[in-house]
């Protein structure tokens, strides 16, 4: 069987239905007639996808992950100053890979691995009724951490881990939840005289407490930071002096 191959993008029509999709790209079009959404994971064409759907190199096709096609490094200002809010300069931005799709109206922050691109989240500056992040790939499977040293403060949003990783090492969880197969897979990963920071927004303490505990029963030296802020808030002074006194 020949391999089928991308020939577009065009509208998601499942996505088109709730009114997302409007910038018309997250369906892709292949070569065999098949069309497989990313952002919803709508399938057409599933006659002709099912008689090979069994085959790793096209289940693995199935999952991955593309940027938007116009990314750039052409911030716009509205970007730039909403950056700047949190003492984070274009530099920064290019330094950590940063992309503007102007089609989407989004701060792309892409993640990368040795494997290449595993998945993006995508802030939005339009003026539609969009939500305000956007998330493509798995971001249960992604470890995405930024910076060194041997505390590991882990926050939920990618803004404040790369505010943090100035100095620290810093993981974004895009969301409030954890769970021991991720805890397990730090184990394998951190020293064991490293520590562990549990690190979330005011609104989540709760939830930060019940995944230090999941922590500490699985061996980990983990602790949980408490403020009135998001940690991509604080300036650079206050949460050097809120990891150092924890």
């Amino acid at each position: 069987m020949n391999e089928s191959y991308l020939l577009h993008t065009e509208r998601c029509p499942q996505c088109a239905r709730v009114g997302h999709d409007r910038s018309g790209n997250n369906l892709a079009v292949y070569s065999d007639g098949h069309s497989y959404c990313y952002c919803c994971g709508w399938l057409s064409g599933s006659d002709i996808l099912s008689s090979y759907l069994h085959k790793n190199d096209v289940k693995q096709r199935q999952h991955e992950v593309y940027l938007p096609s116009d990314c750039d490094t052409t911030y716009p200002a509205k970007a730039i100053q909403w950056m700047g809010q949190y003492e984070l300069d274009k530099y920064t931005m290019l330094s950590h890979n940063l992309l503007w799709s102007e089609q989407q109206q989004r701060l792309i922050f892409p993640v990368y691995d040795s494997k290449g691109l595993q998945m993006w989240c995508g802030r939005y500056f339009g003026q539609a009724k969009e939500p305000k992040w956007k998330i493509i790939g798995d971001k249960s499977k992604v470890d995405y951490i930024l910076g060194v040293g041997d505390k590991l403060v882990i926050v939920e949003d990618v803004v404040s881990a790369i505010k943090l990783s100035k100095y620290y090492r810093a993981m974004p969880i895009f969301g409030s939840f954890i769970g021991n197969i991720r805890f397990k897979r730090l184990k394998t990963m951190l020293e064991s005289t490293d520590k562990v920071f549990i690190w979330l927004d005011p609104d989540k303490r709760k939830e930060a407490i019940i995944e230090q505990r999941r922590a500490s029963l699985l061996g980990l030296d983990c602790h949980v930071i408490i403020s009135e802020k998001d940690p991509k808030e604080e300036d650079y002074e206050k949460f050097r002096r809120i990891l150092n006194e924890v």
